[in-house]
């Protein structure tokens, strides 16, 4: 899926853009045109996304299913620009498994250990300020 960030990707009616326009570097998150996008494109993703989780929930009710971005919003100061979003769907046997705070660092772990392949501890969680 093709998370909202610039350029834009689909239209008002969630059409796929082929054009792509140009935008000043400086404005790309903050013009009104990046902003009207950006609202545009997650209301389509967000009705991709849901449509998807209805399917996999169809085919396999027990589906192990995580929904990850890499960043969050680059404009806002540390550590805020590192939060990411993270949903998950796991099987009811292994939601003692989740915790609120967890970070990406442990996601495989806790996919292998609720399949049953290892026992994995889990990392702590930490943010980086690698600038």
């Amino acid at each position: 899926l093709l998370m909202p960030h610039p350029p834009p990707k689909f239209n008002k009616n969630c059409k796929k853009k082929i054009d792509v326009f140009e935008i000043n570097i400086k404005d790309k998150f903050l013009s009104s045109i990046a902003k009207k996008s950006f609202i545009e494109d997650l209301k389509c993703i967000n009705y991709d996304v849901l449509e998807f989780a209805k399917k996999i929930n169809i085919v396999d009710t027990n589906a192990i299913v995580v929904i990850q971005s890499d960043t969050a919003i680059p404009t806002l100061e540390f550590p805020l620009a590192y939060h990411n979003i993270n949903f998950w769907k796991l099987p009811s046997s292994c939601e003692n498994m989740f915790m609120d705070d967890i970070s990406n660092v442990n996601t495989f772990r806790i996919i292998f250990n609720c399949i049953g392949v290892g026992n994995w501890q889990l990392e702590k969680n930490e943010l980086i300020k690698n600038y």
